[in-house]
Order: structure tokens, then C-alpha cells, then sequence
């Protein structure tokens, strides 16, 4: 391991948030969320495009779905980056927070949902279009489909009802998420992982709330990581670690894992959040650069590639 280079980060040194926010692995991060988005076009391009889901292969399953993982673990942590350098501009953060991810998330979501109804698009390619419920609707405008047990109306839409809850909670836990309470942080974790686990077991479906809850925790966990410890590893290492743990992921045969308790899922979602706070930023260059880009425009991309294959494949 190295330590940090002269005029970096230092554990004793003591910064503002924008001046620790200099030290955060951005282009890390970037480079994360591009490989997020990218894994969920894919697996639905080889999956649809190819028709490899109507064979029964799962390989296209387990990479949209850790694509969903990997966004559930950067979105808490990259929330927890922005509510610290809120905090020095806003005296009312827990608003400000609100407002922001109200403004963020469902205007392009309810654009979604209503070009699908408007042009009877399916959920996916090759799929039939039936009218929605108005209950349905909704459910889909105000993303709580999975507490009114309706159907998403876009594909990728099912994960964003987990984000929005996963919302309600987080500025609570920034609250929480000093380094030397990372054993509360803990005790949530298990206690969210035992609750899903023996509730699920009993037959309690309500406690399918809780399925993402260990996996948003691992970004909380890296938040706390990145602020406790400051020893870095080469960013070069950072695509090759990532690169491992996600092809590990994917050739491990954990197929899509519906009706059982998530603990592969979560197990990804703890390594990334311990991976994150260790390795340097990576430099500016070609991969970077891709990758801020695609990460910029991620959000339109998960919500709209659905539609635009149901155009290029199911449409005469």
C-alpha cells in the first residue's frame, strides 16, 4: 500500500467538506457507474436481441442484476458525498436533499412511463402491450410498485421503488455515518439482514422491503471507510479489482434468484463497499473520460434503453 502523495489526503490533517471531497475517488466512481449501466444494456441486448432469455441461459440475468447492485451501492455512497458538501451550503439539508432527488428522479421516469402507455410499448422487447390498471399507473408514477405489488410498466423501473425508500432513510444514516460509529452502521446492516432472512423464511412477504437494504449499506459502509482511513492503493489496480470481482459475480452460476433470500447480492455489494475507499483516483485519460460520460447520462440510459430496443427490435 501507498500513502498519500505530498498535499493529499492525510487521517490528521482536518478539511471542510469540499476540501475532502477533492481527496474522494471520482473518476473511481465514474468508472463504477459506467460499468453499472453498461451491464444492464448489455444483458438486456443479448438477452432480448439474441432471445438467449427464451433459452434458458441465465448468465443475462446475473449481469443486469448486478448492473442494479453496483448502482444501489454508488448511489448511497455518492448521496453521502453530496449531503456532506450540502451541509456546508445548506442549513436545511434534509429538505434540500428531498427536493433534489424528487427533481432528479421522476421527471424522467414519469416521461417513461408515459411514452409506454402513449405508444403501447411492452415492458420488454418481443413482449405482448396490455393496458395498465389505473391503480397500476399510479403505482409506476409515484414508484411504489412494490409495496401496491404492481407491475413496472418499464422494464428497468422495479429497482427505482428501492432507491426512493432507500431516500427516505439515508439522511438519517448521514447523521450516523461518522467513522467511529461505523459499529452502529453495523448493527443496521445485521439487523436489516436477519429481519429479511427469518422473515422471508417464515413466508412474510412484506419483508421483501428489505431485500436491498444490506446492498445500500455497502456504499453507507464505504462513505464511513473512505472517511476513517486514508491509505490508498494504485489507481491502476482500481479497473483490474472491479474487473475480478464482477467477472466472479457473473461465472459463478448464481442464476436469477427470485424467492430466496438475496445473499449473493449482498456479499457483492459488501466487497464493493470495502473495495471503494482503498485505491488512489484514477488520472484523467480515454477510460475516464468514457466513463464520466457515460455515467453523466446513466439515468436516461437505464430508463430508455428498453424502449429504444422494443423500437429496433419489435417495431416492422
Amino acid at each position: 500500500m501507498q500513502q498519500p502523495p505530498s498535499g493529499g489526503c492525510s487521517a490528521n490533517a482536518v478539511f471542510d467538506a469540499r476540501e475532502l471531497h477533492n481527496c474522494d475517488p471520482v473518476r473511481n466512481l465514474d468508472l463504477l457507474r459506467a460499468c453499472a449501466v453498461l451491464l444492464v444494456v448489455f444483458s438486456h441486448l443479448i438477452g432480448n436481441g439474441l432471445k438467449l432469455f427464451e433459452r434458458g441461459y441465465t448468465f443475462p440475468h446475473d449481469m443486469g442484476r448486478l448492473g442494479v447492485m453496483i448502482f444501489f451501492v454508488h448511489t448511497s455512497l455518492v448521496l453521502m458525498l453530496s449531503m456532506e458538501r450540502m451541509k456546508v451550503k445548506h442549513s436545511c439539508l434534509v429538505r434540500s436533499f428531498y427536493i433534489r432527488r424528487a427533481f432528479r428522479i421522476y421527471p424522467l421516469s414519469v416521461v417513461g412511463i408515459l411514452a409506454a402507455i402513449t405508444f403501447a410499448i411492452p415492458v420488454a422487447p418481443f413482449a405482448t402491450f396490455s393496458s395498465p390498471s389505473l391503480v397500476a399507473v399510479v403505482s409506476n408514477m409515484a414508484l411504489l410498485q412494490n409495496l401496491t405489488n404492481t407491475p413496472s410498466l418499464i422494464g428497468p423501473l422495479w429497482s427505482l421503488p428501492y432507491e426512493v425508500q432507500m431516500y427516505a432513510a439515508l439522511p438519517l444514516l448521514f447523521f450516523v455515518r461518522n467513522p467511529s460509529r461505523i459499529r452502529v452502521l453495523l448493527v443496521i446492516m445485521v439487523s436489516a439482514v436477519l429481519t429479511n432472512a427469518v422473515g422471508l423464511s417464515l413466508g412474510f412477504r412484506v419483508f421483501r422491503i428489505l431485500d436491498y437494504v444490506p446492498c445500500f449499506m455497502g456504499g453507507i459502509f464505504a462513505y464511513a471507510l473512505l472517511r476513517k482511513y486514508q491509505t490508498r492503493i494504485r489507481a491502476a489496480l482500481w479497473p483490474f479489482a472491479l474487473g475480478v470481482l464482477l467477472t466472479a459475480y457473473i461465472v459463478s452460476g448464481i442464476g436469477w434468484p427470485i424467492g430466496r433470500v438475496f445473499y449473493a447480492e449482498w456479499s457483492v455489494c459488501a466487497a464493493l463497499g470495502v473495495l471503494i475507499p482503498w485505491f488512489h483516483d484514477m488520472p484523467k485519460g480515454p477510460l475516464t473520460t468514457a466513463a464520466h460520460y457515460i455515467a453523466k447520462y446513466s439515468y436516461g440510459i437505464y430508463l430508455f434503453h428498453m424502449l429504444a430496443m422494443w423500437f429496433v427490435f419489435d417495431t416492422d
